[in-house]
């Protein structure tokens, strides 16, 4: 164990994030239970996710200069019209009555055509700035969020490993999410089934490593997190449509007087 347990040690930056990536996606499940029981793991998986994300999100930047270069551009439509527009006597008289109308004409006619863009699938600063944001956080928050759903599982069923401990060899689950790289060239892009399929392997085998459950709790651990999820989503769901049926006029009433007549009922 403390030959294998040097694989992940400090021997060169690189190394350290390299190596244990590349043994995860050879299916190598040793390295969980090396990083999780080695040296600060939830720093060491930390540091390993934010390195898995920092390439996608460079792939992302890359693919979007990409597309930026091979799709059509839309800016001489947009100035073409621009100038019809403001070529038009309306337009000349809504500047004459308001000071102001030239900027925020111009500011709303930019902000339609971002639109126009993003609906066509073209590359947008706004549509980099939100994929990247929201992959971000996104894959932070369900990694915390995972690894404490799972950590109360595993501590049910009988594993005593420490939360720390499986948040960071959960971390290093996330290495499938490299694939995404591929989508750097316009038209290529990862089925969302496959990406699940492999996060979820890649994280029985963290679970199983670090708490050393049998194959069905580990599966139960494994599945507990995505199911408590559903439900709270579909809870969430129901919540806000009996709110929203509850402020549609009338819709109120009806709901108050069906529980009022079964309350009688009883």
């Amino acid at each position: 164990m403390s030959t294998k347990s040097t694989a992940i040690g400090p021997v060169g930056t690189r190394d350290l994030y390299r190596r244990p990536v590349r043994r995860a996606l050879v299916l190598d499940h040793d390295v969980y239970s090396e990083l999780a029981f080695g040296p600060a793991p939830f720093k060491r998986g930390f540091q390993l996710l934010l390195a898995i994300i920092g390439i996608v999100v460079l792939a992302k930047i890359i693919g979007w200069l990409v597309a930026l270069l091979v799709m059509p551009r839309l800016g001489a439509v947009q100035a073409v019209i621009q100038d019809f527009i403001v070529g038009l006597p309306w337009y000349a008289d809504q500047v004459a009555q308001s000071s102001d109308f030239a900027a925020r004409f111009q500011q709303t006619y930019g902000l339609l055509w971002e639109g126009i863009r993003t609906l066509a699938g073209q590359p947008t600063v706004t549509s980099l700035i939100g994929s990247v944001l929201s992959f971000i956080i996104t894959t932070l928050v369900a990694w915390l969020a995972y690894s404490a759903l799972a950590q109360l599982l595993a501590r049910w069923f009988g594993g005593q490993a420490t939360y720390k401990k499986l948040a960071g060899a959960l971390a290093l689950s996330y290495a499938p999410l490299l694939l995404l790289v591929l989508e750097v060239w316009p038209g290529i892009k990862v089925p969302a089934t496959l990406m699940f399929l492999l996060l979820f392997v890649f994280k029985y085998l963290a679970i199983r490593r670090v708490h050393g459950l049998p194959a069905g709790y580990t599966l139960a651990v494994t599945t507990g997190p995505y199911l408590v999820a559903i439900l709270g989503l579909l809870f969430l769901s129901l919540f806000g449509l009996s709110i929203g049926l509850q402020s549609i006029p009338g819709v109120g009433q009806l709901l108050g007087a069906g529980g009022a007549f079964s309350s009688l009922g009883q």
